[in-house]
């Protein structure tokens, strides 16, 4: 199967799937750039993650995230590229696979592990895997993530959201993101919503 290039915002993506999540982001007013800046990994692969997702309220202006897009489930070379990314550039790299249409997706989480500031290595973690702090948490709250419709965007929406903004996180524009991307329509030449 050929996937379709499809053009959003001036800008030409290598999926449909990746111009959704780019309608997603925008309707959060969240701040992206597609394809920054492509890199020659440690390991001799070149790479050029999909979207560049500053955060410069977490750390300092140069904080953010790499965000790569698939469709099916990651292949082990799809994530060694994202394990090195985050290793060699210092930022943590999210590999979502699944479309915003859909009420769950997964993702793989590489965060760099720093031994006195300087990164070392990089650890995955993986969205069906819920870390002991976390469960503990989301008992208290009642909550299972595995059962709740559309928590995989929420936690990606608070994470963009809390990293780029001031003020509280704004249920509506998250509800509408969400309507945007299942609405976003590209087929025959279209653009986008």
């Amino acid at each position: 199967m050929r996937i379709i290039q499809t053009e959003y915002k001036g800008y030409r993506f290598r999926s449909r799937l990746e111009a959704r999540w780019a309608v997603f982001l925008d309707e959060l007013d969240i701040e992206w750039e597609y394809e920054k800046e492509g890199f020659r990994l440690d390991n001799g692969k070149y790479y050029l993650p999909d979207f560049w997702v500053p955060c410069p309220r977490y750390h300092d202006s140069s904080s953010g995230y790499w965000l790569e897009i698939k469709g099916p489930v990651p292949t082990e070379d799809e994530r060694k590229k994202c394990l090195y990314l985050a290793k060699e550039t210092g930022h943590i790299a999210l590999l979502l696979y699944g479309s915003p249409t859909n009420k769950f997706f997964h993702k793989y989480t590489y965060q760099p592990l720093r031994v006195n500031g300087v990164v070392v290595d990089a650890k995955e973690h993986h969205s069906k895997e819920i870390s002991p702090e976390i469960e503990a948490f989301l008992e208290l709250i009642g909550n299972d993530p595995s059962e709740q419709p559309f928590f995989a965007h929420f936690e990606i929406a608070t994470r963009f959201w809390f990293g780029q903004k001031q003020h509280d996180f704004d249920q509506t524009k998250y509800k509408n993101a969400i309507k945007a991307a299942r609405g976003a329509r590209f087929e025959y030449g279209e653009k986008g919503a």
